[in-house]
C-alpha cells in the first residue's frame, strides 16, 4: 500500500492560483448547454449517497473481507499505473482523400486541452493531405449549430464534433447526415456508448473505468474503509460515467464503505464549489478522500481542505498541467488520471474520420487510454509521462501511407 503521508507539504494556497480563465470558459459553456437542452438550476445540489452495509461480521470474516477487498484494489491499481502506449489499427488509404475538406467543430478554444486537440487535427489532416478547417464554437448553442451549418454549405466531407452534446445540434447532424457527410463526435461518452442520430463513430476514453480504478485507488489508500466525497457536474454524460464507475466498484468489494456524491453548478464554480467542499467536510468528520471528476474542480476542494486543517487527500482527472504540479507539491490533490498529449487525441480524430468516410468500419484503436499518476509515479516532467507515444506523427503517417 502506498503511503499517501509521504512529502505532504499542504499550505495555504495564493490567490486563485488555478487559473480563473478556465473556470470562465467552463462556465460559459455549461450555462448554454444547460440552455440549450432545457435544463435549470442555479445552484449546486446534493447528490446520492452510496449504500453502506450491515455490520456485525465476525473478526476473521471481517479480516478476510479487507484482504480481498485490499488485493482486488492493488490489482486495480497496478493495472492503470501501467504506462500505456499508442496502438494504431489497420492500413487507411488516405490517397482516395487527398485534398477533402475535413472540420473540426470545439466547444471552446479557450479550453487549453481542446486547443491542444485541435492543433494536432490540423497537423494530421495535412499530414494525410486533407484540407483542415477549425471553427471555433465559443461555448455557445447557437454558434455550435453555426458551424455545422456553415461546415455543410462549405461542402465538408467529413466533420468532428468536439466536447459538443450532439443533442443541441441535432436538426444540423440530420442535415449532415441527408448531405452525405461523416460525423463523428469526441469525449461525449464512454467507448460502449450508443452512437446518437447523425453520428458514425466515437473517439473517447473508458471513464467509467477511470470511475472504477478511482474508487481501487481510494480503498488501497484507507485499507478498505473509505468514505468519499464526490464533487462533478452531471450535465456531463462523461462525469456521471465517472460517478458509476466509483459507486459500482466500492458496492462490489466494500459494502461498509461510504459514497456521496454533489453536484456542482459549474456556472457558479468560482463562488460555489469552495463552500460546497467545506460544507462536506463539516458534516462528515470521517470523510476521508475527496474525488474531483473534472481538475477544474480540484483546486477549489483543495482550498477547502486546506481551510479545515484537516488532511483528506483528493484524486481528480484530466492531467490539467497545474493540478499535475499540486500533486509534486505535496498539496491535496494527491493522484490523476492523464491523457496521453493532447495532440495524439487530433490524430485519432482524423484517424477514425478517415475511416468512416472511406465506408471502413470504425477502430476501436482510436479510444483514447488514460493513465493514472499519484506522487509515487508521476515523473518530474510532463513530457516524461507517456514515453509510449513517442513518434506518434510517423505511427500514423505509416498505416495512411503518406509521410516520408
Amino acid at each position: 500500500m502506498r503511503d499517501r503521508s509521504a512529502g505532504r507539504r499542504w499550505g495555504k494556497r495564493s490567490g486563485s492560483a488555478f487559473g480563473a480563465g478556465l473556470a470562465i470558459a467552463l462556465a460559459a459553456i455549461v450555462a448554454v448547454i444547460v440552455a440549450g437542452c432545457g435544463g435549470g438550476g442555479s445552484s449546486s445540489s446534493a447528490g446520492t449517497t452510496g449504500s453502506s452495509g450491515t455490520s456485525g461480521s465476525s473478526g476473521s470474516e471481517s479480516s478476510a473481507s479487507t484482504a480481498s477487498c485490499m488485493q482486488a484494489a492493488e490489482a486495480g491499481v497496478a493495472e492503470a499505473t501501467t504506462p500505456v502506449k499508442l496502438t494504431v489499427g489497420s492500413p487507411v488509404d488516405f490517397s482516395k482523400l487527398k485534398g477533402k475538406n475535413v472540420w473540426f467543430l470545439s466547444v471552446t478554444q479557450a479550453l487549453p486541452l481542446v486547443a491542444e486537440i485541435s492543433k494536432g487535427f490540423e497537423a494530421a489532416a495535412k499530414e494525410a493531405g486533407l484540407t483542415p478547417h477549425i471553427y471555433d464554437g465559443k461555448g455557445d448553442v447557437n454558434t455550435f449549430n453555426q458551424g455545422m451549418q456553415t461546415a455543410i454549405s462549405q461542402g465538408a466531407e467529413g466533420i468532428v464534433v468536439q466536447a459538443i452534446d450532439p443533442s443541441v445540434i441535432s436538426a444540423n447532424l440530420a442535415k449532415a447526415k441527408a448531405a452525405g457527410i461523416p460525423v463523428i463526435d469526441s469525449f461525449n461518452t464512454s467507448p460502449d456508448g450508443a452512437l446518437p442520430p447523425g453520428i458514425d463513430a466515437h473517439v473517447t476514453l473508458d471513464f467509467v473505468r477511470d470511475g472504477n480504478v478511482m474508487a481501487d485507488y481510494i480503498l488501497e489508500q484507507t485499507n478498505c474503509e473509505a468514505n468519499v466525497q464526490a464533487f462533478g457536474s452531471t450535465i456531463f454524460q462523461v462525469q456521471k460515467d465517472i460517478n458509476t464507475g466509483v459507486e459500482e466498484k466500492l458496492k462490489e468489494l466494500c459494502t461498509e464503505c461510504k459514497y456521496a456524491f454533489e453536484n456542482v453548478d459549474l456556472t457558479q464554480l468560482a463562488t460555489a464549489a469552495t463552500p460546497a467542499a467545506s460544507t462536506a467536510i463539516n458534516r462528515n468528520p470521517q470523510l476521508n478522500f475527496m474525488i474531483a471528476d473534472s481538475d477544474a474542480i480540484g483546486p477549489y476542494m483543495a482550498t477547502a481542505i486546506e481551510e479545515s486543517h484537516k488532511e483528506i487527500p483528493i484524486i481528480g482527472h484530466d492531467g490539467v498541467n497545474s493540478n499535475l504540479e499540486e500533486i509534486r507539491e505535496g498539496k491535496p490533490q494527491e493522484a490523476d488520471f492523464a491523457f496521453p498529449p493532447n495532440e495524439t487525441i487530433g490524430w485519432a480524430e482524423i484517424d477514425q474520420l478517415g475511416r468512416v468516410m472511406l465506408g471502413m468500419e470504425p477502430t476501436e484503436a482510436d479510444n483514447i487510454p488514460s493513465q493514472m499518476f499519484d506522487r509515487e509515479t508521476l515523473p518530474p516532467h510532463n513530457s516524461e509521462m507517456f514515453p509510449g507515444y513517442a513518434n506518434y506523427q510517423a505511427k500514423y503517417a505509416k498505416i495512411w501511407g503518406v509521410g516520408g
